[in-house]
């Protein structure tokens, strides 16, 4: 609700600061609850090394940044709708990364699904009257970002036991300084409207 309101009615502009101020958040409430709390059974165990840190959780908070900047911008190129057209493409390179990192055994029948799936995506590109190439990359690597950052966090839980508050004591340092120190772009230029905008825009 809150989220809506600043987001519309009061015209704040900058969903990636108040992604930033979420993460800060749950840093501050995160470290408060480890220290007087035994709800972080992940924490005290201490099951994340220095290496899973800075190869699999450091990248997440960079991807999880990216993906937020790059999928707001490209509303200032394409519509609405065919973003979310290219959303819904999201499971396609999820399940191919899934196959290269070992998570998911290639299957001939997920495969198939997958080809229907970008058929179906290629096919509404070619059918968008107002396709716009830079938008469409920023929203194709905000996609594949946040593909990146499931699969960082899925060889992370394979290799350590963490319940959902201790990966979030882990994870949201780095997404609050990666959200912070990305560029502060807002949902569309002021005085111009992303084409396809009905109402107020929304952030990715």
């Amino acid at each position: 609700m809150f989220n809506k309101l600043l987001l519309t009615t009061w015209g704040f502009r900058y969903p990636c600061l108040l992604t930033s101020w979420h993460c800060a958040l749950a840093t501050v409430l995160t470290q408060v609850m480890a220290r007087t709390t035994n709800l972080l059974p992940g924490v005290e165990k201490g099951s994340v090394t220095m290496k899973n840190f800075t190869m699999k959780i450091l990248p997440m908070a960079v991807f999880f940044a990216y993906g937020l900047v790059a999928g707001n911008m490209s509303y200032s190129y394409i519509s609405l709708a065919y973003i979310q057209m290219i959303k819904a493409f999201t499971p396609v390179p999820l399940v191919l990364l899934s196959f290269m990192s070992g998570l998911e055994k290639p299957s001939l029948i997920v495969f198939g699904i997958v080809m229907i799936v970008s058929a179906g995506v290629t096919l509404s590109s070619i059918g968008e009257l107002r396709f716009n190439a830079i938008g469409f990359t920023l929203m194709i690597s905000a996609v594949l970002g946040d593909c990146f950052r499931m699969i960082l966090m899925n060889l992370l839980l394979k290799d350590v036991q963490l319940d959902s508050l201790s990966l979030l004591y882990y994870t949201a340092p780095p997404s609050t300084t990666a959200t912070t120190t990305s560029p502060t772009t807002p949902t569309s230029p002021p005085g111009r409207r992303p084409r396809g905008w009905r109402g107020s825009p929304s952030p990715a």
